[in-house]
Parts: structure tokens; sequence; C-alpha cells
């Protein structure tokens, strides 16, 4: 038995470089949330510039 609370609309979906990204809709304003943009800054990369 499902129940309709349970299911969550698609939002808006997007291509980006490396793929694609679903992000969300609201008031009529989408919007893409924790998109990875940089290098990690750990290991061989931990003093270098960003």
């Amino acid at each position: 038995m499902s129940n309709a609370s349970e299911v969550q609309e698609a939002g808006p979906v997007t291509s980006i470089e490396s793929g694609q990204i679903e992000g969300l809709s609201e008031n009529g304003v989408d919007a893409y949330k924790n998109i990875p943009f940089g290098a990690d800054t750990g290991g061989a990369n931990r003093f270098r510039p960003p």
C-alpha cells in the first residue's frame, strides 16, 4: 500500500559538464543545492591556491 505523502514530485533537471542534476522548484524559483564545484583541499592539495 502506498501513501500519497511518500510520493515526491521530480524537480527541474539541468545538464552540467559532469552529468545531470535535479533541483527543486519553490514559488516559481528553481534552486540547485550542494553542487561540488572545486577540487578536494586535502592531501596533496592542502597548501595550494584555490
